[in-house]
């Protein structure tokens, strides 16, 4: 299988779950939010400042916003 063909089963097996299962898509994308938030910044590379984190928190929001969902 190449790399394309990969890709490409998937997000096709992304959009799936994002169509027939949405409970279980929330739950995986709040769940791997959870995993990027205040305690993930603490293990960021040196050179992370306050507004790249303040701005990764607005990301995961507005994501949050967009699938109807809070963590």
């Amino acid at each position: 299988m190449t790399e394309e063909q990969l890709k490409s089963l998937i997000k096709l097996a992304i959009l799936e779950l994002m169509n027939e299962h949405r409970d279980l898509f929330r739950e995986l994308l709040r769940e791997a939010l959870r995993d990027q938030g205040p305690e993930a910044a603490d293990a960021a590379p040196q050179g992370d400042d306050d507004a790249q984190r303040a701005e990764d928190a607005a990301k995961r929001e507005e994501i949050l916003k967009l699938i109807g969902t809070t963590i």
